[in-house]
């Protein structure tokens, strides 16, 4: 109560109170809504920071003082850009917030590339995406703007990595003068395994005597793609008429043993090597090595398969990198859920919802342990609640459930809110899905795997080679290479592709090599020698790898 004395004129004191309790709850329900936000804040990986409308900062969290060189964010409050950039940086900066600030528009802006604060510098070239928002007072007027700096650098790089390795596979896949396959046996290995489910044991005496099941088999297999090498060869139009026609290639008296290769495969081989006969669209015979490659599978179950024809009688060779990878975040998208000090949600913002499947109506009320089901990766719970209660902060990397049972990667940032008096009041955890990001470094060891594979074992020599003060030094050669020639690899790495040409070849190589660097590429004939001395003549295709800029 407020209290109130007023003295009288025969000597007596009058006594009034005021009930003020629902303005005391008020203040503290006030006073705890900041501490909550200012956890939130704080709590966030990203950059955060509010401006007033000239410009200085008003608030900023943690992330944001980094960003700028300063030890706390109380060092950068009341400054401006001014203080941490240099003019023309600080500048431009302000021209675009003002117009924010005029207009009251929402400012969503592109990647760009770091600007590193006076007296600092960086290590690697970083890159953010900003996101600016006007501030407004009670009466709806623009007192100020509030921002979001996200670090995507590594998204950046990611993505930078993504197509490279997309445009060197592709580059690969089609220059190759191999004729090249990307072929699904899936469906062929479970019709053979339900031939053996019937009982039938012996596939290769059942299917001699049912060839009306090899051409089941046969319409079975999926083609993923071809080359151009491989429309060439077979004198198709394209790559849609050569797939659709498959059962036209493989002629009726040569199917028999094609199923062969089903077989090894439905009997968990990883290779397999034969002579086939073919024919091209147009009806021309076609005498081929055949050689295929498991591949790492994608998902469990599925079976991939490169397969590779040559020409028996013209051997040609296979160049370029291959990698893949798969994307990563694009933008920030967290989950923000606040708890009490029993663990008992009692916040869920939609992107929790986006994430976890939950409403917010669902999740509020129940223990954080039900509705994340968190794994740790080292410590468990009660390590974790315990060095956020000591330190008032925890970050690490789990895996939680959603709401369908799936799982995903999350990074996890836990802040203890305290009251003013410094009680424990509750956590507030910002959760950003990274799922995406491990899923990329799986696709990329997976493309790595098939690269290294393909490279090593493929029937024909294969270089890689760069430009040193003018020589072609070897950066990396395959099995083959180094066993027809006869040599160790440290004895070839790191030398000049021309040490291991014959003199005559050699002159010749070295008038042709600037053509190769010039982006035109080359298709021509050298000759090789052995470490014994033999002669090996040789068709040779080298075309040139180009970096993102179109640089060879």
């Amino acid at each position: 109560f407020d209290l109130h004395g007023y003295p009288s004129a025969d000597g007596n004191v009058s006594f009034f109170f005021r009930d003020v309790t629902e303005r005391h709850i008020s203040a503290t329900a006030l006073a705890d809504e900041r501490n909550l936000l200012r956890s939130i804040i704080d709590a966030l990986p990203d950059a955060v920071y509010v401006k007033d409308a000239e410009h200085r900062f008003i608030v900023a969290n943690q992330a944001m003082a980094d960003n700028l060189n300063a030890s706390s964010p109380e060092q950068i409050l009341g400054k401006t850009d001014f203080d941490f950039f240099p003019g023309a940086d600080a500048a431009h900066f302000q021209a675009q917030e003002r117009q924010l600030l005029q207009t009251g528009a929402l400012n969503r802006e592109d990647e760009a590339r770091g600007v590193p604060p006076l007296g600092g510098s960086y290590e690697t070239e970083r890159w953010f995406r900003g996101h600016k928002a006007p501030l407004f007072d009670a009466s709806g007027l623009v007192i100020g703007l509030v921002g979001v700096a996200q670090d995507v650098t590594e998204q950046r790089q990611a993505q930078d990595a993504l197509r490279a390795s997309e445009e060197r596979f592709r580059l690969l896949f089609e220059e190759t003068p191999l004729s090249l396959w990307e072929e699904d046996y899936t469906a062929i290995k479970q019709r053979l395994d339900r031939l053996q489910d019937q009982g039938i044991d012996d596939l290769r005496g059942y299917l001699a005597v049912h060839p009306e099941e090899i051409a089941a088999c046969l319409s079975e297999l999926s083609v993923l793609n071809v080359n151009e090498t491989s429309v060439q060869m077979y004198r198709a139009a394209d790559k849609t008429e050569l797939i659709q026609n498959i059962s036209r290639i493989i002629p009726v008296e040569q199917r028999a043993s094609i199923i062969e290769s089903y077989l090894r495969v439905a009997e968990g081989e990883t290779q397999f090597e034969q002579e086939v006969v073919d024919s091209t669209l147009t009806g021309e015979k076609l005498v081929l090595f055949m050689r295929w490659t498991r591949l790492p599978a994608a998902v469990e179950g599925e079976i991939r398969v490169l397969v590779a024809l040559v020409d028996i009688t013209e051997r040609k060779q296979l160049e370029e990198d291959l990698r893949r990878q798969a994307l990563l975040l694009d933008q920030i998208s967290d989950a923000v859920a606040a708890s009490d000090e029993n663990f008992i949600i009692r916040s869920w913002n939609r992107a929790a919802e986006a994430i976890y499947g939950w409403r917010a109506d669902e999740a509020i009320g129940k223990r954080t342990s039900e509705i994340f089901q968190t794994r740790f990766f080292s410590g468990d719970f009660r390590e974790a609640a315990d060095s956020l209660i000591a330190q008032g902060h925890w970050q690490d990397e789990v895996v939680q459930t959603r709401k369908d049972g799936s799982t995903l990667s999350v990074l996890v940032s836990l802040t203890a809110v305290r009251d003013n008096e410094g009680n424990h009041k509750g956590i507030v955890g910002v959760n950003r899905d990274i799922s995406e990001l491990r899923r990329a470094e799986t696709a990329l060891r997976v493309a790595e795997e098939r690269y290294r594979h393909l490279f090593n074992e493929a029937p024909v020599m294969y270089l890689a080679l760069e430009t040193q003060n003018g020589q072609p030094i070897i950066r990396d050669v395959n099995n083959f290479y180094l066993q027809t020639l006869g040599y160790a690899r440290k004895e070839v790495i790191g030398r000049s592709g021309m040490d291991f040409l014959a003199a005559d070849s050699r002159q010749e190589a070295l008038g042709e090599y600037p053509q190769i660097v010039g982006e035109t590429g080359l298709v021509t004939e050298q000759s090789l020698i052995t470490r014994d001395g033999r002669r090996i003549d040789t068709f040779v295709r080298a075309v040139p790898e180009l970096d993102r800029d179109g640089r060879v």
